[in-house]
């Protein structure tokens, strides 16, 4: 729980401060090991921040695996993916086989 409970409180979905939820959420930060993987997700949470500029730019691209390729497909993306197809900031997995 602690990963989700924290990424809400860091979005300002928390309780209000000293509820027992923030107080244990307190006492769980001071904890080194989890103080230093919270730390890592905010690192990987900032890394991700641009992702959508980054892909309109190309310099990422999404993934479509078999799966969500065949939801775009079923639900309607049929064009988001042409789009990305013109774009180029689409790619898909190799097949393993």
């Amino acid at each position: 729980m602690a990963p989700y409970v924290n990424r809400s409180f860091t979005y300002g979905l928390g309780t209000a401060d000293g509820s027992p939820l923030a107080l244990w959420l307190g006492r769980l930060r001071e904890r080194p090991s989890v103080a230093a993987t919270f730390r890592e997700s905010d690192a990987a949470a900032q890394a991700l921040a641009d992702a959508a500029t980054r892909i309109a730019s190309g310099a990422m691209r999404r993934e479509y695996r078999d799966h969500r390729l065949e939801w775009m497909m079923k639900s309607g993306g049929v064009q988001i993916v042409l789009d990305g197809l013109a774009k180029n900031n689409i790619r898909f997995t190799w097949p393993l086989g």
